[in-house]
């Protein structure tokens, strides 16, 4: 299954997250301080700023977009078995 999460304001995960696929929307800033995992499905996540800090992670196994109106701040790990 897919998760779903959509915000007209910020989205902070501090926890894990994990579906078949994740669509994340943000009307302002993404950050993951946590784990977010993606089996297979494509995944997308889409934010005025994305933030994927350490010691968060994103691992995926599908395809995985990455869209930002602004900012992409990646310094935790972020790996998938297809295309980012």
């Amino acid at each position: 299954k897919t998760l779903s999460v959509t915000s007209q304001n910020a989205i902070t995960n501090g926890g894990v997250m994990q579906g078949d696929a994740m669509v994340l929307g943000a009307g302002e800033a993404f950050t993951n301080n946590g784990t977010l995992t993606a089996g297979k499905g494509n995944s997308v996540f889409s934010a005025q700023r994305l933030f994927l800090n350490a010691p968060g992670s994103l691992q995926a196994g599908g395809d995985v977009s990455l869209n930002s109106r602004s900012d992409i701040t990646i310094s935790g790990f972020t790996g998938t078995a297809g295309s980012l």
